[in-house]
């Protein structure tokens, strides 16, 4: 009588054990079901910049400035790009973004330390170079620290202009 005792509480800790492993549809404690796999959620998504910015050039481009808090340790920096005018005086005066070829947009971002030698022109080494092209779009993995996002116009054959950008942080 014993043993039949025994297989039925044995019986019954695996059922009781096997529904609690599954919650919500996850299995735990025995792996995660296909579906939720690589799947970490970004709770935090902070704007490093969103509008148009008038005028970069490369003796005085735009400079923004973001940091990636300690911990977390899957940001992503994403954003586009792309260079154009204003035209009405200007988009700050209630002009229209237009997009235009002929404006080339070059985007760096550095840490900062390297964004320092960049000012003083020693050697810096920038985390994304997008080289000069008429518009782009950033997708970059940054660990904590500080950085900067650096827009101008106006390299290599292309004219000086204006630049809608929308960059956000992610984490």
């Amino acid at each position: 009588m014993k043993p039949a005792i025994g297989i039925i509480l044995l019986i019954t800790g695996l059922l009781i054990g096997g529904i609690a492993g599954y919650v919500g549809g996850t299995k735990f404690g025995g792996g995660t079901s296909p579906s939720v796999v690589g799947t970490a959620s970004r709770s935090t998504n902070v704007t490093v910049i969103s509008g148009v910015i008038e005028d970069p050039t490369q003796s005085r481009p735009g400079a923004y400035s973001f940091a990636v808090p300690l911990g977390a340790n899957n940001a992503i920096l994403t954003g586009t790009f792309t260079g154009g005018y204003c035209g009405g005086g200007g988009c700050i005066n209630g002009g229209v973004f237009s997009p235009e070829a002929l404006v080339t947009v070059e985007a760096l971002v550095f840490s900062s330390s390297d964004y320092a030698k960049w000012q003083s022109g020693s050697g810096a080494s920038p985390l994304y170079n997008s080289t000069w092209v008429e518009g782009g779009a950033i997708n970059l993995h940054v660990p904590p620290g500080m950085y900067y996002l650096v827009i101008s116009t106006g390299g290599a054959l292309g004219q000086i202009g204006d630049v809608r950008i929308e960059a956000s942080l992610a984490y």
